[in-house]
């Protein structure tokens, strides 16, 4: 129950820092630390912060093109 427990813990915070792009980044990055155990998990979490990391970059491309 205790993996039960951290996973609502970091749901929580990870909702109160949804606004907060680099807050987002590092409680990936936490989240994967602690999930090393699970390679689903593991893998959709990088997944994710590989998208989060790309998509702003080509948002900023895509403004200095224009």
């Amino acid at each position: 129950s205790s993996i039960f427990s951290k996973w609502h813990f970091h749901s929580i915070f990870f909702l109160l820092d949804f606004l907060n792009y680099e807050c987002i980044i590092y409680h990936y990055l936490a989240l994967t630390i602690s999930a090393v155990h699970s390679n689903v998990v593991f893998l959709f979490l990088l997944i994710i912060i590989i998208v989060t990391l790309i998509i702003p970059i080509n948002y900023e491309f895509l403004l200095h093109n224009y």
